[in-house]
């Protein structure tokens, strides 16, 4: 293809290569300037024996063109969800595509003309990443997925293979080529993603919402945070071995606590830790609210580099595995076993974008036949108990209540390759004896407190609660379960309850409301109230004119608000005058009664 063209554009390099085709860069000059871009070529089927394959399942030619119809159809899928959201500087654009059909083979050519970026992990193995950087990730992406979630699209498959950066230093989402439209399905439980980066009820299969790419975002900056290493994978410089990264997965999985990164400062460890929530209502509800609480702390963040990737020497390959998970090992809240198919999980998308330089990661889906997929997980079976043999290993189940002494049991496993071939490996399997303690109180104790006091008993911090008090301080333990003081194993989980600290609430603008009305406002919301009843003229009598405290107001909840209400308008005095009477009085002086003498003379006539 190199040297070739590719419509008005010359395809000068191929700048990457995976299982679904290769990359190339192309340029087109114009009137003295030239201009960049990137083409994805993808075959489907990518290879013949691909067709061989499917015929093999039993369909007729007529369904194998059907079928690989329906993969093209799928791959197309990703241009509309590409245009739509096209013109977005934290989304890798889109420009346009051409599907041909082979003219003298089976199948179809796809060509996908899109914006030429620096894959982040070649990126970070140019120039390294502080925490600042870090931190611009994280708003860059959450501008991106606000604008998918605006869309009603799950990009379903954030992980650094499928985040660019621009020349100018954005950082961009691509390849939606797994994402899907709510709108246009019902179906909502098909696992697709990359385990590392999985939210659990994804893997679980069941139903999820957008907040499970804020997860995806949140193991991305958790491991660029934390030396290069997923959560529960030991700690730099330490070897990862198969083991390591099943048990990690399980853990994460099942929902135990994970530590902060250790490179993380306290406030960007708790958004990171929030984004990856084991529960999704625990999580962000909404990517812009993520976003917020990263541009308040970016001026703050640090900016010498915390995170160097070496190049590895040319001919070598650094691969991740992802683990093989026991049925055995994952149960849900009411102990049933979880579906663990691994045939619906894949470690790649269905669609890769832009890849690096060195071809390491243009990745896809392919189709396999039955025959390898047989032989492959046998001889993946063998090498898994050979490996869990030589390291110490075999199975191990572990119980709380299981406390024996130091015994040796053997574990006979049989396994049977495709040529029928059974094969038994015995491994032995050291069981001792855990150790009984006291549970210490971790009552008070923030965060780095309480983690190292359980990492010294060789506790495990359980299931984090967060509930308002008006008593323990911000980040501080309110309540553990066990108890301090009961006896413990080690090896127990500890369910703590951390405080939110005082619940604030927003004051109601109760003003014009009657009084009963006013009164049940602000009892909705957890506030006190005070009547006071004086004269107004602003509102009618039995309305509220005046209220202490201004609406929209962020206050303790529990807090009294007075209310005034209004009297109406204040009366007129009355001025009294004294009554006056009609009638002049004399003063006359009162005229003597005289008393008769009884020897006074009486007159008869």
């Amino acid at each position: 293809m190199v040297g070739q063209k590719f419509q008005e554009w010359d395809v000068v390099k191929c700048i990457g290569e995976g299982s679904y085709g290769k990359v190339y860069k192309i340029v087109r000059e114009e009137f003295g300037h030239t201009y960049e871009a990137a083409l994805k070529i993808i075959d489907v089927p990518q290879h013949p024996s691909e067709v061989q394959a499917v015929r093999s399942e039993g369909m007729t030619d007529e369904n194998v063109t059907l079928f690989f119809q329906q993969m093209v159809e799928r791959i197309v899928d990703e241009f509309a969800l590409m245009a739509k959201l096209k013109g977005n500087s934290n989304i890798v654009s889109y420009e346009d595509h051409v599907v041909e059909k082979k003219e003298n083979e089976f199948g179809w050519r796809i060509f996908i003309r899109m914006e030429l970026l620096t894959p982040l992990l070649d990126h970070i193995k140019s120039n390294g990443l502080s925490e600042k950087d870090i931190v611009k990730l994280g708003i860059d992406l959450c501008r991106g997925l606000e604008l998918c979630k605006n869309n009603s699209i799950i990009h379903r498959d954030i992980k650094p293979e499928n985040i660019f950066i621009s020349p100018n230093g954005d950082y961009k989402i691509g390849d939606f080529g797994i994402a899907r439209e709510l709108e246009k399905t019902s179906a909502m439980f098909t696992k697709v993603g990359t385990r590392n980066y999985m939210a659990p009820e994804v893997f679980k299969g069941e139903e999820y919402n957008s907040s499970v790419d804020i997860y995806s975002l949140g193991i991305v900056m958790y491991r660029y945070l934390n030396e290069n290493r997923h959560p529960f994978w030991p700690p730099a410089p330490q070897n990862i071995q198969f083991s390591d990264q099943e048990n990690a997965t399980v853990r994460r999985m099942r929902g135990d606590a994970i530590p902060a990164p250790s490179k993380a400062s306290e406030s960007l460890s708790q958004i990171v830790l929030k984004a990856c929530s084991y529960r999704s209502e625990d999580r962000y509800s909404d990517p812009s609210h993520m976003r917020a609480e990263l541009e308040l702390i970016y001026n703050d963040a640090r900016d010498d580099i915390i995170l160097r990737i070496e190049n590895k020497k040319s001919g070598t390959r650094s691969m991740s595995v992802e683990p093989v998970i026991n049925d055995d090992m994952l149960t849900n809240d009411n102990g049933a076993k979880l579906d663990n198919s691994v045939n619906n999980i894949t470690n790649e998308p269905f669609v890769s974008g832009c890849v690096s330089s060195n071809g390491n990661s243009a990745s896809g889906a392919s189709v396999q036949s039955k025959e390898k997929r047989k032989k492959g997980i046998g001889v993946y079976l063998v090498l898994c108990v050979l490996v869990g043999a030589l390291f110490g290993g075999g199975i191990f189940y572990y119980n709380k209540n299981y406390v024996t002494t130091k015994d040796v049991a053997s574990s006979v496993a049989s396994i049977t390759t495709e040529d029928q071939t059974t094969t038994e490996v015995t491994t032995e399997i050291a069981t001792t004896e855990l150790a009984k303690l006291t549970m210490p109180d971790l009552k008070g104790m923030a965060e780095e407190e309480y983690s190292l006091k359980l990492s010294e008993a060789n506790l495990i911090v359980g299931d984090i609660e967060e509930k308002y008090s008006s008593k323990a301080k911000k980040g501080s333990v309110i309540s553990q379960k066990p108890a301090a003081g009961e006896d413990v194993c080690e090896g127990d989980k500890v369910n703590i309850i951390i405080s939110k600290g005082v619940e604030k609430v927003t004051v109601p603008n109760v003003i014009g409301l009657t009084a009963d009305k006013a009164q049940s406002s602000l009892k909705k919301v957890g506030l006190k109230l005070e009547l006071k009843y004086e004269y107004d003229t602003t509102v009618s009598a039995g309305n509220i004119f005046k209220q202490s405290v201004d609406a929209d107001k962020k206050v303790t909840k529990g807090k009294k608000i007075t209310i005034y209400v209004s009297n109406g308008p204040k009366p007129a005095p009355v001025v009294s005058t004294p009554k006056q009477s009609t009638t002049k009085k004399t003063n006359t002086p009162k005229k003597k009664k005289s008393k008769k003498n009884r020897y006074d003379e009486v007159t008869i006539d």
